[in-house]
């Protein structure tokens, strides 16, 4: 049994409610699959009352008998049935973690980025229509009865503040003030409602082309219905950002965030302190993407026992916290507009301001969240020596975009030259979002103020790659396309591969693993002789089309 609540209240399970008929029967909400071609007319013809209905995917919402629940579980036409479970809240000024997130926090407005022209949806109680502080572009209301969006409960108006408070002369500043803002109210004023009206929130949200999404709302279980929702919202370009929850006591070491910050489409974030520490109702694990601050955050909201609409509060939770993310996306979204939701989930790790052991660990992930800042206008071409129309030319735009790879003082890329080992190990790291400053490493041939010598010690640590029987790591070596292989599988931690495709790849040599792991996954290719020429040194542009497929 699943139940979902805002992560700024305990987790609690409830049970599903049983709804009596007007023939006195009870009934259940269920949330029914359908084989190919079958819609949700076929269930009104068997005079099931259908609630929802899902262009997205082939699901819809129904109430039903037991003995109709029964015949559905036995009917070919039916791929899966779940109960549609129970959910719940999770729980002119800058709050402290606008400074906190926001780089540019004192520079004027027009040179920053604010969100404008990205459309941003909250999934939750709805939005106060009337807080001056706030402008809706636009929104809906999945609650069974209630056709408005308006905001009984303050929750969803303290999440939509963080995201898109004006910046004019009243209240706060949200991080992103100028996103197109969307209330999609799945709960009802006590906080609760039904999975299968999150669903529909999505599902409005793919519909209208939102950019982002923002779920405050957490479950100890998965479901069926909201995964496939969530995987067709992530195919379509869409951000999906949530909170990882929340937990009275203290917990475990090997504890994991919660549902559906656990699906690996969304973007998971904890919660942090003023002191920048893990908060300690803020679950982590290895799905754990970024941190965000949560703790006493003061926004907009919606006081049921006053008759104003320009109420203001403050709120603790990881609640709190998805919101600063995902607004942070949408300054992403405006500032690298080309880039996909993925590349920009890559560039948003590289950027992450590290907390906790070096690199992504379980109580901080990446970092925390930090905008982009807006530099000087770039000349059109920095780089004379890109071949346009070429197999690399966006591959190594978008990593020099990203800030992976970098050029040299003669404004030049060379991508026909071979990759150093140092150039290698630091593209990886700095792919991976690993913010690490130069420093000591243990061989005696990287010196402390190296280019590549933090990322050399943490490739070092977490046994990516090796250094020489002598203490040396020769970081002006060329790379093998055999070494990179094994590199990236490594640091990617890919699955190794049985089927051999390649003639000159033998089965007893140290790079054969990685080489067919990455050739399975589509991460790397041979030539058309079908050979992989594994001793052949790999070029800056080779090794920027491998991390663009792993992106």
């Amino acid at each position: 049994m699943k139940k979902w609540m805002t992560t700024a209240t305990l987790l609690l399970l409830i049970g599903l409610g049983l709804v009596p008929t007007a023939k006195g029967e009870e009934t259940i909400r269920i949330n029914v699959a359908f084989q190919e071609s079958v819609t949700a007319s076929y269930l009104s013809e068997k005079g099931i009352k259908v609630i929802h209905e899902f262009d997205s995917i082939s699901v819809a919402t129904a109430e039903v008998t037991a003995e109709q629940k029964v015949t559905l579980e036995n009917d070919a036409f039916i791929k899966w049935i779940e109960e549609d479970t129970t959910v719940q809240l999770t729980a002119q000024q800058k709050d402290w973690g606008y400074t906190v997130v926001q780089s540019q926090h004192n520079v004027d407005k027009g040179k920053r980025y604010t969100g404008a022209g990205v459309k941003v949806g909250v999934i939750d109680t709805g939005i106060n229509k009337n807080h001056p502080d706030l402008k809706i572009a636009g929104g809906i209301s999945f609650i069974e009865g209630v056709n408005s969006y308006d905001d009984p409960n303050g929750h969803g108006t303290h999440v939509a503040g963080i995201i898109a408070a004006l910046d004019n002369t009243i209240g706060v500043v949200g991080i992103a003030p100028d996103v197109e803002l969307f209330a999609i109210r799945s709960l009802a004023s006590n906080g609760y409602g039904n999975q299968s009206d999150i669903v529909a929130g999505v599902d409005w949200a793919i519909k209208q082309g939102l950019d982002i999404i923002n779920l405050s709302v957490t479950t100890s279980q998965g479901s069926s219905a909201l995964r496939e929702i969530i995987e067709k919202a992530y195919e379509q370009g869409m951000i999906v950002v949530a909170a990882s929850g929340n937990s009275s006591s203290s917990l475990p070491s090997n504890t994991e965030v919660l549902y559906p910050a656990r699906y690996p489409e969304v973007i998971a974030v904890g919660s942090i302190g003023r002191d920048q520490s893990r908060s300690v109702f803020s679950y982590f694990g290895e799905n754990l993407e970024f941190v965000a601050p949560g703790d006493g955050i003061y926004s907009t909201t919606q006081d049921s026992l006053t008759d104003k609409n320009d109420d203001y509060g403050y709120s603790t939770g990881t609640s709190m916290a998805s919101p600063f993310l995902a607004a942070t996306a949408a300054l992403y979204k405006e500032a690298y507009p080309e880039l996909s939701n993925k590349e920009i989930r890559a560039l948003m790790r590289k950027n992450a301001y590290d907390l906790g052991p070096a690199g992504k660990d379980r109580e901080y992930g990446f970092g925390l969240v930090k905008a982009p800042i807006k530099q000087s206008p770039m000349p059109n071409e920095p780089y004379s020596d890109i071949v346009k129309g070429s197999w690399y030319e966006s591959s190594v735009r978008q990593l020099i975009e990203m800030q992976i790879l970098f050029g040299y003082k003669d404004k030049m890329v060379r991508p026909d030259q071979a990759v150093t080992r140092a150039e290698a190990v630091a593209m990886i790291g700095r792919a991976l979002g690993l913010n690490t400053p130069q420093t000591a490493t243990v061989y005696k041939d990287v010196p402390n103020d190296h280019f590549a010598s933090g990322y050399i010690r943490e490739g070092t640590n977490r046994l990516w790659l090796y250094g020489y029987p002598d203490g040396t790591f020769r970081p002006g070596l060329p790379m093998t396309r055999g070494e990179v292989a094994t590199v990236l599988k490594n640091a990617y931690e890919i699955q190794e591969g049985k089927e051999n495709p390649f003639s000159d790849v033998p089965a007893n040599k140290f790079y054969t693993p990685a080489v067919l792991g990455l050739s399975k996954s589509q991460i790397i290719t041979g030539y058309k002789d079908g050979t992989f020429r594994p001793n052949e040194f790999v070029t800056r542009a080779e090794l920027a089309v491998m991390i663009v497929n792993l992106l």
